[in-house]
């Protein structure tokens, strides 16, 4: 009977107010300035993108979309991105992506690929990315 109870209770979580949370809660640590979560030191967080970039495709909603190229402009743009070799440095030493942490991170690059290739080139067919 315990067992019952538990199970009624997790059917009742309504997944779509709690998705709805996450998102608002990103888009309220997002620089709106110079992109990015949140102030210095800046990380990638590809997977926030990422999750930003699936909730745009079901709603269409253009906000979001903004928000994903406004960041992922600045890392591409910045310091961040190495303009010689290719690929992400580990993390952003301030909050206008110029400073790169000098360390390359082959999961930061994995995920960030994902970002900028596998899902936004398709989204926002931009030449920078």
């Amino acid at each position: 009977m315990e067992f019952q109870n538990k199970v009624s209770y997790k059917s009742k979580i309504n997944n779509k107010s709690l998705l709805d949370k996450g998102v608002r809660h990103i888009l309220l640590t997002v620089d709106y300035q110079y992109g990015g979560v949140g102030r210095a030191p800046k990380f990638h967080h590809a997977k926030v993108w990422e999750f930003l970039l699936y909730k745009y495709f079901f709603t269409k909603d253009r906000n979001l979309l903004k928000v994903i190229e406004l960041s992922l402009d600045a890392m591409a743009k910045g310091g961040v991105y190495d303009h010689l070799l290719g690929g992400f440095f580990r993390y952003s030493t301030n909050e206008r992506w110029i400073v790169p942490h000098f360390e390359k991170m082959l999961y930061d690059n994995a995920e960030n690929f994902y970002s900028f290739i596998a899902l936004l080139i398709q989204i926002i067919p931009k030449e920078l990315y």
